[in-house]
């Protein structure tokens, strides 16, 4: 049922597309959405894990038109920005950041690598075991991922778990790190550790950390670099690192996006 909705929302968002030329108002998403819940009430109902109705479905019907109208939208525009001014002036130097160690940040699109039936069967893979067919498609789908993570403005967190949500499971992430960055994940870790020094030196210069971690263990040597890193880049460490009070808090943190949680450690983002 879900991907008969996301087919029919396809279908028309390229519509609207088509007839507005390119501009689709939010009120015209507002009115469509309306208008697929009117003509198709059981297939747009909200329904919880147990089938119980809790709601008619117009909000979450026209927040998935308005998602989809800005993902195609916003792929249209960065095909055709001219290549010696690829992004607006005042995105570049956030971009040159987000592109520092990449070393495969947009590869050129082969449009007969990736077809409709390869993104169905990722966004229903085994997400566990993540076998060879799934990894094949991952690298033949990867340009088409880079795509939809670069496209500006950036995707929202609900049109990735619907476009492509085996980038928000543990094994889609390391598989992606390692295309994008040319390395493993794990290599990261030890890295992070051997040059910590560094990092150390260059935060309390910085007066970013009052004192130089001395005898400390591996993980809060990670989150103590971490702290300096997105410091340097204007980020926020929690979007990567939760501390939480109780265990049974974990699911609920992490059931959105992804993220390192912590029973332990009072992390300072100041």
């Amino acid at each position: 049922c879900r991907q008969s909705i996301k087919d029919m929302i396809h279908l028309v968002t390229d519509e609207m597309l088509e007839v507005a030329e390119g501009f689709v108002p939010n009120t015209a998403c507002k009115i469509i959405a309306r208008k697929l819940v009117d003509k198709f009430p059981k297939i747009f109902q909200d329904r919880d894990d147990d089938g119980t109705v809790i709601g008619d479905g117009a909000i979450t019907t026209y927040n998935q038109v308005k998602e989809r109208i800005k993902y195609v939208t916003a792929s249209r525009k960065r095909l055709q920005r001219p290549k010696n001014n690829p992004i607006p002036v005042n995105k570049r130097r956030k971009m040159m950041n987000l592109k520092s160690g990449c070393v495969s940040w947009q590869p050129e699109i082969q449009n007969n690598l990736t077809n409709d039936d390869m993104e169905n069967y990722l966004r229903t893979a085994d997400f566990e075991t993540f076998d060879e067919i799934t990894q094949d498609m991952m690298n033949k789908s990867y340009p088409k991922q880079r795509l939809f993570l670069n496209s500006l403005p950036p995707p929202s967190l609900q049109s990735i778990k619907e476009t492509w949500p085996i980038l928000l499971c543990k094994n889609g992430i390391y598989f992606h790190y390692q295309k994008l960055m040319g390395h493993s994940i794990n290599n990261l870790t030890d890295t992070l550790i051997a040059k910590s020094n560094k990092f150390f030196t260059f935060g309390l210069n910085k007066k970013w950390i009052k004192e130089i971690p001395v005898d400390r263990e591996e993980d809060e040597v990670i989150v103590t670099v971490l702290q300096i890193i997105v410091k340097y880049f204007q980020e926020t460490l929690t979007v990567l690192y939760c501390n939480i009070r109780d265990e049974s808090d974990i699911e609920s943190t992490t059931t959105n996006a992804p993220a390192i949680a912590c029973l332990q450690s009072a992390v300072d983002d100041d």
